[in-house]
């Protein structure tokens, strides 16, 4: 019986959470959220703390919507006698919950990245993160069929369950590659996650999460007037590209008109739209969400908001996904990265 019960938990409530990771939009802002490569390369200033919250809300006030936060800290350090070359540290915390099926998972990341010069503005870099995963389920807010008496349910009625553990903690690798340009305002890479393939079960170590895909570009096109670009943004994920667990993948591409104002304080604003589509191994590839966006800022901080809107009809009743994102930098400019171009 618990097996059955946690196998149905972990795929109708697992997908959206580790045995499918939990993603963000507004990701783009702290890229070192999807590829540990990305860590400490993108801010002018030395170091950036990055919050992001999501939630799949049906209404402002619902308490029974699936939610997730994340939060990124990172800071790089210029060797000396290296020229440009430089490293950089990081930390990611994230953790999403679904109040209906009492299924959460927490991740604590420490991340490392080694940036190398190529000349110009332009940087290969190399990185990894180290951490571990922690999923839990709370058996007092699932319902068993012993808990229904002459079709009634009740909390009250014993379930004749014992439950050997509700909660499990695991190590979990990813590593990633990076090649940018952040005066001219691209970048490419690739990532892999869950590279140890960390279980996801409470009852064994058969079910493990298989090493999921992410790759990404973005790209800036400057517009006459030299205070205004559009700037290009594209993000694939595949969950898992070995083993047998869920086989999804998703495609956001994104659209994003971005104004500079006067000054050298780097204030902007931005707006446009991504696209999300995606696949799972039993459906076709298909549009999803477009999700509209908008972000204010300058070099120090930025606020930005975006809102799912579902384009397909789905079983679910929620009507899409807000996301709202917040950034500090902070620290000195130093001679590693200059002139950010994309992402203010």
């Amino acid at each position: 019986m618990k097996k059955l019960l946690f196998s149905t938990l972990l795929v109708a409530g697992g997908l959206a959470c580790r045995a499918q990771d939990f993603q963000f939009t507004q990701a783009f802002n702290a890229p070192m959220v999807f590829n540990p490569a990305a860590t400490g390369g993108q801010a002018l200033y030395r170091s950036a703390v990055t919050a992001l919250y999501r939630g799949m809300w049906d209404n402002a006030y619902s308490d029974q919507s699936y939610q997730g936060a994340a939060l990124a800290a990172e800071t790089r350090f210029c060797l000396p006698r290296q020229q440009r070359n430089f490293f950089a540290l990081g930390a990611v915390a994230q953790h999403d919950w679904s109040p209906l099926g009492s299924l959460s998972n927490t991740q604590a990341l420490l991340t490392g990245a080694f940036h190398f010069h190529l000349g110009g503005d332009t940087y290969a870099a190399a990185g990894a993160s180290v951490g571990a995963l922690n999923y839990r389920v709370d058996p007092s807010r699932l319902r068993f069929d012993a808990q229904y008496r002459n079709g009634l349910f009740s909390a009250a009625n014993g379930n004749g369950e014992a439950f050997e553990t509700n909660s499990r903690v695991q190590p979990d690798v990813h590593a990633g590659a990076q090649l940018a340009n952040n005066s001219r305002g691209w970048s490419a890479g690739v990532a892999w996650r869950h590279l140890n393939q960390p279980a996801y079960s409470f009852v064994d170590d058969e079910n493990r999460l298989g090493i999921g895909l992410t790759l990404h570009g973005a790209a800036t096109v400057d517009l006459p007037g030299n205070k205004q670009r559009l700037l290009l943004r594209g993000l694939y994920q595949r969950q898992s590209v070995s083993g047998v667990n869920s086989k999804q993948q998703q495609l956001i591409t994104g659209v994003l008109y971005h104004l500079y104002a006067e000054g050298d304080a780097g204030r902007h604003v931005q707006a446009g739209a991504y696209l999300r589509s995606g696949s799972s191994s039993a459906a076709a590839y298909a549009l999803h969400t477009l999700i509209p966006t908008v972000q204010v800022g300058n070099h120090r901080w930025v606020f930005s908001l975006s809102y799912d809107v579902n384009l397909q009809r789905v079983r679910s009743r929620f009507a899409g996904g807000l996301e709202l994102g917040m950034g500090v930098r902070f620290g000195e400019v130093d001679r590693c990265v200059r002139c950010p171009a994309w992402g203010g």
